[in-house]
C-alpha cells in the first residue's frame, strides 16, 4: 500500500506562502539570440507572449549564500559529512513547491523581482512517486 503525500505537500504550501516570495521561473530559448554572435547566448523568452511551458509564476523560499543541505554530524567546528551533498558548499538556493505544476528541471532561470538568478541544480524531495518539493541551486 502505498502513503499519500498529499497532506505533505499541502504542508510545505502553507509553509511557502506564509514565508515565501513571489518568483518566475523561466525557460530560455535553446538557439542563439543572433547566429552571427552566438556567445552572446539564447533569448529569454518575452513575458507578454510566453506560454505557460515557458514561464510560470509560484512561490518560493530562498536560503541565502553559505547554506548548504548536507548529511553530516557537526563537533567543534568542523562538520563530518556522512553522507551525499544536494547542494555545493555555499551556493544560493530556492525551495519550490512540488505542487507546482510543470518540471522544474526544465528551467533555467528564476526571477525573484529583483534580480535574475540562473539554474545550475534541481533535486526533487520525492519519496515514492510524490514531489513535495524542488531544491533549486542557483548562481547570479
Amino acid at each position: 500500500m502505498a502513503f499519500d503525500y498529499s497532506e505533505m505537500v499541502g504542508v510545505v504550501d502553507e509553509l511557502l506562502a506564509e514565508f515565501g516570495r513571489e518568483i518566475t521561473l523561466k525557460k530560455t530559448a535553446r538557439a542563439a539570440a543572433d547566429t552571427d554572435e552566438p556567445w552572446n547566448g539564447p533569448t529569454e523568452w518575452d513575458d507578454a507572449t510566453a506560454s505557460p511551458n515557458e514561464m510560470v509564476k509560484t512561490t518560493a523560499v530562498f536560503i541565502g549564500r553559505g547554506m548548504s543541505l548536507t548529511q553530516g554530524r557537526v563537533s567543534g567546528q568542523q562538520q563530518e559529512r556522512v553522507g551525499p551533498t544536494l547542494t555545493t558548499e555555499g551556493t544560493d538556493i530556492f525551495v519550490v513547491s512540488g505542487s507546482v505544476n510543470v518540471d522544474v528541471k526544465q528551467f533555467t532561470r528564476i526571477n525573484d523581482g529583483k534580480q535574475v538568478w540562473g539554474i545550475t541544480k534541481v533535486v526533487e524531495l520525492k519519496p515514492g512517486d510524490t514531489v513535495i518539493a524542488y531544491i533549486v541551486e542557483v548562481h547570479q
